[in-house]
């Protein structure tokens, strides 16, 4: 992920090109005629929700959260308690980047993103001591640089802007900075 901070940032209008920003109706959906369509690109912005998630543990509200569960037991060889992976649970609404030039809507699932930094939360659970949380959030504000492909919106997606995607089975990447309150 280091490779990041050094490759160039694609701004939202020239991966929409001229003719996304007049449909040609009221109403009408923008053509996207001279978009980007296929290409790998990093954009980066600020996050809006269209609908945010519900952390459990926490009661957080979040775009997107990756949370990895521990509970304590044995370990193989001896008397002595271990911290254990119990279980990975990632959720996600779908949420819009916005440049200031433009903005693009990230529809992805949620094991098809990987964001380093955000929000950390951690805690136990429950107790007794024996199960503890760590979690990263992505909230509303937060900075995004993404790393994915532009596509036309299809199915439930908003039709007035374009979609960045992971790659045909690949994972969208991302760095988060918290916004400063």
């Amino acid at each position: 992920m280091w490779f990041f901070r050094f490759r160039k940032v694609t701004p939202i209008s020239t991966i929409a090109g001229p003719a996304s920003s007049t449909p040609g109706k009221a109403g009408a959906a923008p053509t996207f005629a001279g978009a980007q369509l296929g290409h790998s690109v990093i954009v980066a912005g600020t996050v809006t929700a269209r609908s945010e998630v519900t952390f459990t543990p926490s009661g957080d509200k979040a775009v997107w959260f990756s949370a990895t569960y521990e509970s304590q037991g044995r370990g193989d060889r001896g008397s002595r308690n271990l911290w254990m992976f119990d279980h990975l649970d990632r959720q996600q609404s779908g949420f819009f980047i916005d440049d200031g030039t433009g903005r693009l809507y990230v529809p992805v699932q949620p094991t098809q993103l990987d964001i380093r930094g955000g929000h950390h939360l951690h805690g136990e659970i429950g107790r007794t001591g024996k199960d503890r949380y760590s979690a990263y959030l992505l909230r509303e504000g937060d900075s995004l640089r993404l790393h994915g492909v532009v596509d036309k919106p299809s199915g439930k997606e908003p039709r007035d802007t374009l979609v960045l995607r992971a790659t045909d089975g690949g994972v969208l990447f991302g760095h988060a900075t918290p916004r400063r309150k």
